[in-house]
């Protein structure tokens, strides 16, 4: 479902998304796949999804042309159509390398981006 802007959208550019490994419309579902993440990224992984209400409506696990891998959750937000989308990137041996919040109108545009 959610809007298809923010890191490594654009294929072939610099850290742009390679592969998806997995994407989930809700909590519950994206917690059974975490096996299919590679293990040193795994504990990351779980503490991200757990991080997120029952609200959000997409978790997505992917892997970047860098051998990071970026995980994204969505939370629609309170107006109508509007979005914030939580990007973690861990290197593969599971370090967080940057951890951001960013806001979408519902036209979809960028509000802000925050680092967390």
């Amino acid at each position: 479902m959610g809007i298809k802007y923010g890191i490594g959208r654009y294929y072939g550019t610099r850290g742009s998304i390679i592969r998806t490994i997995y994407s989930s419309s809700s909590k519950r579902d994206a917690r059974t796949k975490i096996p299919l993440l590679p293990e040193e990224i795994q504990k990351k992984a779980k503490e991200f999804i757990k991080a997120g209400s029952n609200n959000y409506d997409s978790f997505s696990f992917s892997e970047d042309t860098s051998g990071n891998f970026v995980m994204i959750r969505e939370n629609p937000g309170k107006v109508p159509g509007s979005r914030a989308i939580y990007i973690k990137i861990v290197d593969s041996s599971g370090k967080t390398k940057k951890t951001y919040k960013e806001t979408y109108d519902p036209a979809g545009n960028l509000v802000h981006s925050k680092d967390k």
